[in-house]
């Protein structure tokens, strides 16, 4: 994937790479729009479709701050996503408007501190350590955690939250805690807490991560139930290839169902790579997921393949495809349906 589009995704998170310097002299304006054309099969239904967010989902946003002096600074970042085939808001009907991030928090020599909606160190870990990065249409690192075919409970950011980021000898540590739903009667709905650190020494990149999160309890006054996420995932270029590899562990607490097993435990890894081919490059990755919760035990399978053709610096063209292979020991009927998605579209940051 290329650097400048990276370096696009990870620019509004907030919490991205701690210790990275930001520009805060004056208010940006800066965004991603990206429009695919899509032909899927799910079970024996095929349709074709014009779709916005194939490689990134679409969104614009402002940032800045101000110079206080003493090297403290005031930061402050609003983003939303929006879907370009429609022209809508958000990325579902009835999402945030501000749902990518809305913050505003002081940096200094302690590091950063942002109140407000934060993206989640978990999020940016699952982000470093794939080829396909925050694709919510092709990666199946991101599809296999997040999404509706995800066992991840909870979104990429976190509203109600304070989020801090520091440098420590190499290492950046991230951290976010979510005063979750502030549902009057019942203060633990929605709470959570994640930490991750991410380590980068020239091709290599090592990254670890940890959440624990509260679902919503219904009724409301009931005691919530819980899951505890943890992941670590590498990346090392070769030049001739960047190899990626990740490992993921998410257990159900407490009567919480997620692909339709109470208190699973989804255990899998995710292999990729991306490759330089001409003027832009090869993408491949492989995830598998074991779910498993007393007598069920269901296997799946995730597939991808792109190429991304760099027409600048911050346009390109692609075309993927993507496979869930489903498994019909799921007792939910929809994860035992297979998905084959194949995709060409075009991305422009800026």
């Amino acid at each position: 994937m290329k650097k400048t589009l990276m370096a696009t995704v990870l620019a509004g998170v907030g919490m991205g790479l701690a210790g990275t310097a930001m520009a805060q002299s004056n208010v940006q304006l800066y965004g991603l729009i990206d429009a695919y054309i899509a032909n899927e099969k799910t079970g024996s239904n095929r349709t074709m479709r014009l779709d916005s967010g194939g490689m990134t989902t679409s969104f614009w946003g402002i940032k800045g701050g101000e110079d206080l002096g003493g090297g403290l600074k005031a930061t402050f970042a609003l983003e939303a996503f929006f879907t370009n085939d429609n022209g809508a808001g958000g990325r579902f009907p009835g999402d945030q408007f501000f749902a990518r991030s809305a913050y505003v928090g002081l940096q200094g020599g302690f590091g950063t501190v942002q109140l407000g909606r934060n993206t989640t160190p978990y999020f940016v870990s699952t982000l470093l350590a794939n080829p396909f990065v925050d694709s919510f249409s092709f990666s199946p690192e991101i599809l296999r955690t997040y999404a509706g075919r995800g066992y991840l409970i909870g979104d990429t950011g976190w509203s109600n939250s304070i989020a801090y980021s520091n440098n420590f000898a190499g290492v950046g540590l991230n951290a976010i805690y979510t005063f979750g739903d502030e549902t009057p009667g019942n203060s633990a709905n929605g709470r959570g807490f994640g930490l991750s650190g991410n380590y980068f020494a020239g091709p290599l990149m090592i990254s670890a991560a940890y959440q624990t999160k509260n679902a919503t309890a219904t009724p409301v006054t009931a005691s919530p139930a819980r899951q505890d996420a943890f992941r670590i995932g590498a990346a090392y270029d070769f030049k001739v290839a960047k190899v990626f590899g990740s490992y993921q562990t998410i257990r159900d607490k407490d009567g919480l169902v997620t692909a339709g097993i109470t208190n699973g435990d989804h255990n899998g890894y995710q292999l990729g790579a991306s490759l330089p081919v001409g003027p832009g490059s090869v993408l491949v990755s492989y995830g598998r997921t074991k779910s498993s919760a007393g007598a069920i035990s269901a296997v799946r399978n995730v597939y991808a393949l792109g190429y991304d053709y760099r027409l600048s610096k911050r346009t390109d063209l692609y075309a993927a495809y993507y496979r869930d292979s489903g498994d019909t020991a799921f007792p939910s009927a929809s994860w035992q349906t297979a998905i084959d998605r194949i995709g060409f579209g075009v991305r422009h940051s800026f």
